[in-house]
């Protein structure tokens, strides 16, 4: 049987908190639940999805400071928490996302100083795969094609 890899809720009326259930899709590499009316903390338990190589939860009510954790999914390509009540100081953890492309931390309310590890972010120099008017439609394609 095939395990679920690719989890796209955007663009819904979702609310409450996100489901600590979904840290248990262990083969997931997109977790996409952009534009609903999620809210509190990003639960600790998707850190077990070791393969995740999309997270957007952007357009929520998701509030806390940015865990410690994401800087471990270094598998991570596109980290999109843009438009949430996000507060804090960014974690320094997130120098260790050797692979991300497109880290959107946008609209929050974070605070403090931009960790200066930031610049060793290289792959973000990389602009192959993100265009802004595309960015919802290449998702999939990306994902489809195997192409990271």
């Amino acid at each position: 049987m095939n395990s679920l890899v690719y989890l796209d809720l955007s663009h819904n009326n979702f609310s409450g908190k996100i489901p600590t259930s979904m840290g248990w899709l262990l083969d997931l590499q997109a977790l996409l639940l952009r534009d609903n009316n999620l809210v509190e903390e990003i639960p600790f338990s998707i850190r077990n999805c070791t393969k995740l190589v999309m997270l957007d939860f952007s357009e929520n009510n998701l509030s806390g400071s940015i865990p410690d954790w994401i800087g471990t999914k270094e598998e991570l390509q596109i980290l999109s928490l843009g438009k949430n009540q996000f507060f804090g100081s960014l974690p320094f953890t997130v120098c260790c996302l050797r692979n991300i492309q497109l880290l959107d931390l946008s609209l929050n309310n974070l605070s403090g100083k931009i960790p200066q590890c930031i610049n060793n972010l290289t792959s973000m120099a990389e602009t192959k795969y993100y265009e802004p008017h595309l960015y919802d439609l290449k998702y999939p394609y990306m994902l489809k094609y195997g192409i990271y």
